[in-house]
């Protein structure tokens, strides 16, 4: 950990290499109490000023990211078997499931809505219905954006 440490610190100071501060850094906080440290913390180290610190604290960030339990049992849909899978459950049913499994840009399952149960062959929902949900939680994979003069100029024609 002190040469991973050490690394992320890149270059020390006059006085001290960067692995003698990440010792410096250990000895002022375990290893453990650093996802929680602060900037300012971190910047009373003598040799770290706030670029390291920042650095320091980057890499911290995106490993929480990478590891967190959301990041990891990310469900993506990018085929038709993908969208089966998620829809499994609705096989073997006697009426009409219209199930909408809203995806954001990188494909990746945000939420998953029975939008409606309908009779033996046949369910009514408008479109309205499907895109209202997305448009409010922002989850819709298509962006629309009027501001773009594209959609000043093209747009509903």
């Amino acid at each position: 950990m002190l040469t991973l440490l050490a690394i992320l610190i890149n270059t020390g100071t006059i006085r001290h290499n960067a692995l003698s501060l990440a010792i410096a850094i250990e000895k002022k906080f375990s290893f453990s109490q650093l996802p929680q440290i602060t900037l300012k913390e971190l910047t009373t180290v003598s040799g770290i000023g706030k670029t390291k610190a920042l650095r320091i604290l980057a890499a911290i960030e995106l490993g929480n990211r990478l590891f967190s339990p959301q990041q990891i049992n990310i469900n993506r849909i990018t085929t038709t078997e993908d969208a089966i899978q998620q829809l499994n459950y609705i096989a073997n049913k006697k009426q009409e499931h219209i199930v909408v499994l809203y995806l954001n840009a990188r494909d990746e399952l945000i939420q998953k809505e029975t939008m409606a149960i309908g009779t033996l062959n046949a369910a009514r929902i408008e479109p309205k219905d499907i895109f209202s949900p997305a448009i409010h939680h922002t989850l819709c994979k298509y962006n629309y954006c009027p501001q773009s003069p594209f959609w000043r100029s093209n747009a509903f024609r």
